[in-house]
């Protein structure tokens, strides 16, 4: 296999059991989010982790400092201030996920700093097998967020 593929993670050639991405759900709206959530129902899916910026005051710029970071031309680093515009909320994200894929549980993680009112840039949205949970709070506890 070369180094560099080009393929779908949900495929079933590709398919793995965590799925991880940064920046990428706010690039989906409505009927899309869900579509794309819905393809973590597979099952061999045993979890997910989708770190995306959080709406609030003072995301702008938090995201235009993570683009200027990682992006090389002028219209990627411009594209950081809208993506906090297309921004979903936790609300948002978490009832997508549950509609989408009820068989796993679903939360936000990380969208406080520390145990302050203060947000994030990003939050997480997060996804797990419920058998995983019981373990997932044994060890991460109050850090995990708000899973049911």
């Amino acid at each position: 296999m070369p180094l560099l593929s080009h393929g779908n993670a949900f495929s079933a050639d590709l398919r793995g059991h965590i799925y991880i991405s940064t920046g990428v759900l706010h690039h989906f709206r409505g009927d899309s989010l869900i579509a794309f959530l819905r393809q973590h129902g597979n099952e061999t899916t045993q979890a997910f982790v989708h770190y995306d910026f959080q709406p609030w005051a003072l995301a702008p710029f938090g995201s235009w400092f993570f683009h200027v970071i990682r992006m090389r031309t002028a219209l990627a680093r411009h594209d950081g201030v809208l993506s906090t515009a297309r921004a979903h909320n936790a609300h948002t994200l978490v009832s997508a996920a549950r509609a989408a894929v009820p068989e796993l549980t679903a939360g936000i993680y990380g969208a406080k700093i520390w145990n302050t009112p203060a947000p994030r840039v990003f939050h997480a949205l997060v996804g797990f097998r419920p058998a995983l949970v019981p373990q997932l709070k044994q060890s991460l506890g109050r850090m995990l967020g708000e899973l049911p």
